[in-house]
C-alpha cells in the first residue's frame, strides 16, 4: 500500500517539477522573479528624484495670520459690492455672509472678553460680534443670518466667572467660503462642453504661492487670534513667543504618485507583482 505523502512533500514536488519545465526559459524566471523587488525599488527611489536644491528645500516668507483675514474681508466685501449692483435689496446669503462672528456661550464673563479683546484685534468691530447663551442656539442664527463664523467654546463651567482652566472651541465657518479662486471647480461651476480637460488644475498648483487654502481661507487667523490672546490674558499679559508658520515646497514627483493616493503606488506594485504570478501559474 502506497504511503500518503504529506502537504508539505507534495508542494516542494511541485515546486521542482515547474523549475525542472522552466529550465529552457532561466531567464524569464529570473526576471520574473525579481520583478516586484525592482517596482519597490522605483517606488522608493522617486522619493529622492529628481533631487531637490537647496532653494527649493527652504521655507518661504512667514504667512502674515493677519493679511488673509483681511484678504477673506475685501473678498466678500467686493462679493457683496457686486451683488448689490445688480440687485439693490440684497442683504446677504451663504456666498456673501455678514461680516459678524458669533460666538457660544456668553454667559461668562471671561469668554466675552477674550472674544471681545480677540475679534477686535483682527479688525472686527464691536457690533459685529454677536453672544448667544448655547451652541445650538448659535448654530441656528448662523444659518439664518450667515454670519462669516461663529465660536464654539465647550466645557464652560458657568459658575467660574473667570477664563476656562481649558481651551477647547470649535470654529464653523460656511463651506462657500472655500478657497475656490484660480481652480478647477472654481473654473467648472458653468462648463458647457461635453469633454472636460481640467486645464486648470496645472495652473492652480502654480499659483500657490505662499500659503495654502487652509490659511488663505481664514479659518487659521481666527483660530491663531483666539488662542494667543487667552494665553496672553492666562498668562497676565506675559512676553509669549511668537508663532510663526511657514510653508515648504513640496517634491512634486512623490506628491503626485504617492500623496495623491495609495492607488497609485498600489498599481506600480501589482505590475510588479503580476509576472512572477503569471510565470508561477501558467
Amino acid at each position: 500500500m502506497p504511503r500518503k505523502r504529506s502537504s508539505c512533500t507534495i508542494f516542494c514536488l511541485e515546486v521542482s517539477k515547474f523549475f525542472k519545465k522552466q529550465r529552457k526559459y532561466k531567464g524569464t524566471v529570473i526576471t520574473a522573479m525579481v520583478m516586484p523587488v525592482l517596482f519597490s525599488l522605483f517606488i522608493i527611489m522617486i522619493r529622492y528624484s529628481p533631487k531637490i536644491d537647496a532653494a527649493e528645500l527652504s521655507s518661504s516668507e512667514t504667512i502674515q495670520y493677519e493679511v488673509w483675514w483681511k484678504a477673506l474681508i475685501d473678498k466678500i466685501k467686493e462679493r457683496r459690492e457686486r451683488m448689490i449692483r445688480e440687485d439693490k435689496t440684497f442683504k446677504s446669503n451663504v456666498f456673501v455672509p455678514h461680516i459678524a462672528v458669533g460666538y457660544a456661550p456668553n454667559t461668562t464673563a471671561g469668554i466675552r472678553q477674550l472674544v471681545e479683546v480677540a475679534l477686535t484685534g483682527i479688525s472686527l468691530k464691536r457690533d459685529e460680534i454677536y453672544g448667544f447663551a448655547d451652541c445650538d442656539e448659535m448654530r441656528i442664527r448662523l444659518e439664518m443670518q450667515n454670519y462669516i463664523a461663529s465660536l464654539c467654546f465647550h466645557d464652560v463651567d458657568e459658575s467660574h466667572h473667570g477664563l476656562p482652566g481649558k481651551l477647547r472651541f470649535s470654529i464653523l465657518m460656511p463651506a462657500e467660503l472655500r478657497f475656490y479662486d484660480n481652480t478647477w471647480i472654481g473654473d467648472s461651476w458653468h462648463i458647457k462642453g461635453t469633454l472636460d480637460t481640467h486645464s486648470s488644475r496645472k495652473s492652480n498648483t502654480s499659483n500657490i504661492k505662499k500659503a495654502s487654502k487652509y490659511v488663505r481661507e481664514g479659518f487659521i487667523s481666527l483660530q491663531h487670534s483666539v488662542s494667543f490672546q487667552y494665553l496672553l490674558m492666562a498668562s497676565g499679559n506675559a512676553a509669549l513667543p511668537k508663532v510663526i508658520l511657514r510653508p515648504f515646497n513640496l517634491n512634486n514627483t512623490v506628491h503626485e504618485l504617492i500623496a495623491e493616493g495609495v492607488d497609485s503606488a498600489v498599481l506600480v506594485l501589482l505590475i510588479g507583482f503580476m509576472f512572477p504570478v503569471v510565470i508561477l501559474t501558467k
